[in-house]
């Protein structure tokens, strides 16, 4: 098990967001929908922040063309209410202006525009409403979803970053570029552990440790201790995570201490074209188009990979 002593980058409040009690979410961006992240963490004995990060895919919009560029002008209302007593506690209207300077842009289905909140609340159930309005064509999306907000006890929601080419670290569900190391923002608030000194008498020690495990397809391809050291804004934290393996899918990080978990899940995509690859059952998969009959194909799956 490999051990990674750092000291732990402070949080100055950064990028991104998704709901999860236990697991973050996993890449639900299809081209007709708005994705809407969350996280919330403890900032006082009765209050938390809730994080909302949104993205909106840009080839839905009008944009109008201006002399070196387009413009898309977007109004965003967000209204939150107690869900036990249907009463409305926050709202908030704003507008964005888009601006694009290549119409291709405007067109891709990976191009997307964002905006953020971070709301204070007190633990308990909330309905969310969020509406977008295109000013243009007066197109609007609606969005309704329920949030469940507890105080964090050892580990808070995880959400994932990477550095960009600024070095700054941005919100990833899908990662497109090769990198070294991955950063969990995560809440860990370290709790006194009870022990018996070798004389015999309590002690109380504080476990500084978090273990880290990655898997790809359900199985474990690394695994390792970060070394908590220093005090984050809030308890919260940029976790450094290596990433050995390179090969494109699904990849989930679960993060565990003094017996609490979180999952953080992730696609790793990297663009470009590739004339190799030593992933067996990528290759196989082709050959279903090859072989002349499907048993044929059933008899090269069965090989050993040797």
């Amino acid at each position: 098990m490999r051990k990674t002593s750092i000291i732990i980058i402070l949080c100055i409040i950064g990028c991104a967001g998704t709901q999860g009690k236990k697991r973050a979410v996993k890449d639900f961006r299809k081209k007709d929908e708005i994705n809407v992240y969350s996280q919330h963490w403890n900032i006082s004995e009765d209050s938390l922040n809730l994080f909302l990060y949104f993205e909106l895919p840009l080839n839905h919009l009008v944009f109008k063309k201006s002399q070196d560029h387009f413009d898309s002008d977007i109004a965003f209302t967000l209204v939150i209410s107690d869900a036990g007593q249907n009463t409305q506690i926050y709202r908030e209207h704003w507008n964005k202006k888009i601006t694009q300077f290549f119409y291709e842009d405007t067109r891709n289905p990976e191009h997307y525009f964002t905006t953020e909140r971070n709301i204070s609340l007190i633990p308990g159930d909330y309905t969310f409403f969020l509406n977008i309005q295109d000013q243009d064509n007066r197109k609007s999306w609606k969005i309704n979803k329920e949030y469940k907000l507890d105080r964090v006890d050892m580990i808070g929601p995880a959400l994932l970053f990477v550095n960009n080419v600024e070095s700054q670290k941005t919100f990833a569900v899908s990662i497109m570029n090769k990198t070294d190391t991955l950063w969990i923002r995560t809440q860990v608030n370290l709790q006194p552990e009870r022990v018996i000194s070798p004389m015999g008498e309590d002690e109380f020690k504080i476990d500084s440790y978090i273990q880290y495990t990655i898997t790809k397809e359900k199985t474990i391809i690394d695994s390792g201790i970060i070394s908590v050291i220093g005090a984050g804004k809030n308890n919260l934290y940029y976790l450094p995570i290596p990433m050995i393996q390179h090969k494109r899918g699904w990849y989930e990080i679960t993060l565990s201490c003094q017996g609490e978990e979180q999952t953080v899940a992730f696609n790793y995509r990297i663009t470009g074209k590739r004339y190799w690859t030593d992933d067996v059952d990528e290759l196989v998969g082709v050959m279903q188009y090859i072989f002349p009959t499907h048993s044929e194909y059933k008899k090269l799956k069965k090989l050993d990979e040797s």
